[in-house]
């Protein structure tokens, strides 16, 4: 599998901007040129996919499934390592749609890890891809 390997980041913070922020994750079996950045995932581990920042106000969150993952059986969670299903929880990835985030909105006081975590299905997804998105207000004095 060809993938961008994500380190942990640390939390997205401009010292004089005020601007809504957004944490974006990909997911595609194999990429070719070109491709926005892949997140590789292995069944039933969380993967760090971003920090939102103390403070932030988290304005919204969606999973969008651009094409479904083969063989059928594969889910999604979106969440914190303590929480791994609080913004997407188990969402299928058997066919093509939007799910938007309604858990999870809100204030953040502390710095907060995202994770992924993808399960079901058996080994690797032949193929598919899915994209999320995690929207935040920071405001910065």
């Amino acid at each position: 599998m060809t993938a961008l390997l994500y380190s942990k980041r640390p939390a997205r913070q401009y010292p004089n901007m005020q601007a809504v922020h957004a944490i974006r994750a990909h997911y595609k079996p194999a990429a070719g040129p070109g491709s926005a950045p892949i997140v590789p995932m292995t069944l039933n581990k969380q993967v760090h996919i971003g920090t939102i920042p103390a403070g932030a106000m988290i304005l919204a969150s969606q999973l969008q499934v651009i094409s479904a993952f083969t063989p059928t059986g594969y889910k999604l969670s979106v969440g914190t390592p303590s929480n791994p299903t609080l913004f997407a929880n188990v969402v299928s990835l058997d066919a093509a749609g939007i799910t938007p985030g309604t858990t999870g909105l809100g204030y953040v006081p502390d710095e907060t890890p995202v994770v992924a975590t993808l399960s079901g299905g058996l080994g690797s997804p032949a193929t598919g891809e899915a994209d999320v998105l995690l929207t935040f207000y920071w405001n910065k004095d």
